[in-house]
């Protein structure tokens, strides 16, 4: 069942042990997980606060599909930069790295989070 996948995954992506300490995590009772777990079936506004809140692409927890991108462990967004890359890059390849970084501190999460799965996704296509 769809739902049950993302209730793995998001306990994978956060680290949490339990559905207690999940349930706590999204501000909701451990029996709401439970129902979700019974029903196959989670409300999306409780997969985005997820996302939001874990920095977990929302493809990634859907569909499976892509990377995490979750925590300093596993978010290669997060990796150290390779110095090499700015050494070499143009001056037109830097500015558009600079946007880029803009774009990524954004306050609007969303809007961050759909451009990391953008590029997540065109790179598991490659």
């Amino acid at each position: 069942m769809p739902g049950i996948d993302v209730l793995c995954r998001m306990m994978q992506a956060s680290g949490l042990k339990t559905g207690s300490s999940l349930a706590e995590a999204l501000g909701v009772s451990p029996q709401a997980i439970s129902n979700y777990r019974k029903r196959g079936a989670m409300p999306a506004s409780l997969i985005i606060r997820f996302s939001e809140k874990f920095e977990v692409s929302l493809d990634w927890l859907v569909k499976g599909k892509g990377f995490p991108c979750g925590g300093a462990r596993t978010d290669p967004y997060r990796e150290a930069p390779d110095r090499s890359i700015c050494a070499t890059a143009s001056p037109e390849e830097l500015v558009c790295i600079g946007r880029m970084l803009a774009l990524f501190r954004r306050e609007d999460r969303l809007f961050a989070i759909a451009v990391k799965s953008a590029i997540d996704v065109f790179y598991a296509h490659k």
